[in-house]
């Protein structure tokens, strides 16, 4: 065993550098960030990461030295050099491709039944990869080689070895931590570049120990380059608004957990009345892009899915529909119940927004408080200029409505998840929901009476819509709330579109959050792009029909939904699961998800 110490020892620090190599080709394509906290975790995190990889294989080749056939161990541990070098390099090839890591998820496309429908190689693809795994051989091969040479001649102090590799581990994981807490941009836009990318979290270590405060409104603006990762939108927009004639007002009206069925004059006859009276829209087969706040109200606001939620972040770049408002001299009136830094829209979706109101106040709640700021700014507005309005009302989300408000559905029960199961009789927590909507329906009732007071609706857009819907175990799978699966009963939301001399319908086949942007920016503004170069929507005007699928996103999910049903759920935790709208099991189809795949690393520069 003494004899091969030093030869593990040169080993280990030969595949090191091949990996610290791979690492900054990572970095390459993801995106370097020399400013600030970014400059010294750009480097704890390439070494921090070879160093734990490095041990973690070193010590399992130390372990097979312990065998009695050392001949048979060096050629095990050759053989494992090879392999181990060989997954991170198809792994930066996947991260080049997709920007996403090799998980159970991608090996399942690989090596299931539809991978010759997904991945379509041509015999130049094959010939390139073969030649690949002869380079990767001889590279492995070299080290071995090397190694043993080198262990024959010299010995490597094993202390300041190890030593200086937990060093570089230990500081990249609290440089993560630290970063994340701090919403440090330059951290944030290259945390995910490396391979494992989830590091240990220290906030309560932070906060109580060392009396530090998460800055709760402000944004560092430290990115060198706010284009180096997010290339959005893909080309510059032509928009040529109308010379003499006032841009359109826009009103999103928005609530929190809305379910596409909770639209109906029984629950929200107010609603209901007005978008009727005033031939509206009615999309009822339409979808939010995720099953959160965060990725639902993205989608609406970008046109693109959350998973670019990091680098629209880290790169400062709100949504091109809120630029163009702006550059349209809009009056901006934003309001929501729930802070809007909490998702942290205020870094993103409004970034370039002055003065952004961040919370509400229980005057007497949160959504009254929202919505009489909301009348507010609509009575004072500067009558010469366009406005844009945004209501988020919260109520459904929790189930809340105020003690005075006289309920319609019962029996009406709070909602107590520990106690929930798959077998709860969801009646008595559905009538809650329903009356918590019913409440808001009450509210937005007043948003109607002033638009029709004040003459508004001859040149206001008015939409209806939420972030993502709320299931009640409707599939019998034992799901309640959100941000559990991607069914229609977690992302399905109602779309009522009330648009200035246009002649509404209903509107039954697929739609999603990411058609508004399109419509809003050509439409409005006459842009004169494409939706491909800003969206992975369409203008519901130019491009009638079905899109052969959508993309949905969570915070560790992406989601392919194809015009039949078949949700293909590919997780940042290594799981690929495809099931319908009951959460059964179904084939994926695999003709489109390595479009869906393309779509989601469009817009990332490559």
């Amino acid at each position: 065993m003494r004899a091969s110490s030093p030869f593990l020892r040169f080993w280990i620090l030969g595949h090191f550098f091949y990996w610290f190599l791979l690492g900054v080709l990572y970095y390459y394509i993801g995106g370097a960030y020399f400013a600030g906290l970014g400059i010294p975790f750009l480097f704890f995190n390439l070494i921090g990461q070879g160093a734990l990889i490095a041990l973690l294989f070193g010590t399992l080749a130390f372990l097979f030295f312990l065998l009695p056939w050392k001949k048979a161990a060096y050629f095990i541990v050759g053989l494992l050099g090879f392999c181990i070098n060989l997954i991170l390099t198809i792994d930066l090839m996947v991260f080049a491709q997709y920007r996403m890591h090799i998980n159970m998820s991608i090996l399942e496309l690989v090596f299931g039944p539809a991978r010759s429908a997904i991945f379509v190689l041509s015999p130049i693809n094959y010939l390139f990869f073969g030649l690949g795994f002869v380079i990767l051989g001889l590279i492995s091969y070299a080290i071995f080689i090397l190694a043993r040479k080198l262990a024959a001649k010299f010995s490597l102090a094993l202390p300041w070895l190890w030593g200086l590799a937990f060093f570089f581990i230990v500081g990249q994981n609290f440089l993560n931590a630290y970063g994340t807490f701090m919403n440090n941009n330059a951290v944030l836009a290259q945390k995910e570049n490396l391979p494992f990318p989830y590091a240990i979290r220290m906030n309560r270590f932070l906060t109580r120990t060392c009396g530090l405060k998460r800055p709760p409104n402000t944004f560092d603006q430290q990115v060198i380059d706010p284009k180096a990762a997010f290339n959005y939108p893909l080309r510059p927009l032509n928009c040529k608004a109308p010379q003499g004639h006032r841009p359109l007002n826009i009103l999103f009206l928005l609530l929190d957990s809305f379910r596409f069925d909770a639209f109906n004059p029984e629950v929200m006859p107010h609603s209901y009345t007005f978008f009727q009276k005033h031939h509206a829209f009615n999309f009822t087969f339409h979808f939010s892009g995720g099953n959160s706040t965060s990725t639902g109200i993205f989608s609406l606001f970008y046109g693109l899915p959350g998973s670019y939620w990091n680098a629209a972040t880290s790169s400062a770049t709100p949504p091109v529909m809120i630029q163009k408002m702006q550059e349209n001299d809009y009056q901006l009136g934003i309001f929501g119940a729930a802070p809007l830094n909490s998702p942290a829209f205020h870094l993103n979706v409004f970034v370039s927004v002055k003065n952004l109101r961040m919370i509400s106040q229980r005057d007497p709640d949160l959504d009254q408080d929202a919505l009489k700021g909301l009348l507010h700014f609509i009575q004072q507005r500067d009558l010469a200029r366009p406005f844009f309005g945004m209501l988020f009302l919260d109520s459904p989300h929790a189930y809340a409505y105020p003690p005075n408000f006289k309920v319609r559905f019962t029996p009406s029960s709070p909602m107590v998840y520990a106690l929930l199961n798959q077998h709860t009789d969801p009646t008595p927590y559905r009538n809650r929901y329903l009356n918590s909507v019913a409440y808001t329906d009450e509210l937005l009732a007043r948003v109607y009476t002033l638009l029709e007071k004040e003459h508004l609706l001859d040149n206001t857009i008015v939409i209806l819509s939420g972030d993502h819907a709320q299931e009640l175990n409707d599939a019998g799978h034992n799901f309640w709330g959100h941000n559990g699966n991607f069914t229609r009963h977690q992302t399905q939301v109602p779309l009522l579109m009330y648009w200035p001399h246009k002649k509404g319908q209903m509107v039954s086949y697929l739609t999603s959050h990411y058609d508004l942007p399109p419509t809003i920016l050509q439409e409005v503004f006459n842009c004169q792009n494409d939706a491909y170069d800003f969206s992975v929507g369409q203008n519901f005007f130019k491009n009638p029909g079905p899109p052969r699928y959508i993309l949905q996103a969570s915070y560790n999910h992406k989601v392919i939904r194809s015009l039949a049903g078949a949700i293909t759920d590919i997780s940042n935790f290594g799981r690929l699961h495809t099931y319908d709208d009951q959460y059964e099991d179904v084939a994926a189809d695999p003709t489109i998800i390595r479009q869906g795949l393309e779509d989601f690393a469009r817009f990332l520069k490559k």
